[in-house]
């Protein structure tokens, strides 16, 4: 009769712990890794986030000057624009001066203190996200196609335009205007 112990199947009482220990550590060492690339990435985001605000604070406090100089622009626009540059400059700043962790906290706490506005707050963003990305698709093309046979160059011009699904289900050829 075969002894026991030297059979194949047989395994040693703490193997199994051990592999439960080793897996555990890698699980563990998963965990620390996904969480650093997580934080690397959130922050250069943020970063991206912190230079387009300022780009757009910029570019809006420009835009207000100019209307200040335009006589035939209302006063009040300029006076708008200027404080949507100032909040844009303040939003900025805080993206600068926090953590990812940080921003994460606030918006979580905004959202259970004031449901509703962080609503409203999601709504105006998805629109203008919107509005910006049909803005940015909608482009001007001009293609050579060569000459005709009198040798004159010829050039064809088009307007390209998305096509966006509407609600409904049917293709929308541009995007509804304001």
């Amino acid at each position: 009769m075969a002894d026991p112990s030297s059979t194949p199947f047989q395994t040693e009482p703490n193997r199994g712990h051990a592999e439960k220990e080793e897996i555990k550590a890698d699980a563990k060492r998963l965990k620390q890794t996904a969480a650093k690339q997580g934080e690397a990435k959130a922050k250069e985001e943020k970063d991206a986030a912190g230079r387009v605000a300022t780009s757009t604070s910029l570019a809006m406090q420009t835009a207000a000057e100019q209307l200040r100089d335009d006589s035939a622009a209302p006063d009040w626009f300029a006076v708008v624009l200027s404080g949507v540059a100032r909040e844009m400059d303040r939003l900025a700043s805080r993206l600068q001066d926090k953590s990812p962790r940080e921003l994460a906290g606030e918006t979580r706490r905004f959202a259970k203190d004031n449901p509703a506005g962080f609503l409203a707050a999601l709504a105006a963003t998805g629109f203008a996200g919107t509005r910006s990305l049909c803005a940015a698709t909608e482009y001007r093309d001009d293609i050579d196609i060569g000459s005709d046979s009198g040798g004159n160059d010829v050039t064809v011009r088009s307007t390209m335009t998305p096509a966006v699904e509407s609600a409904s289900g049917g293709a929308v050829d541009k995007c509804l205007p304001l």
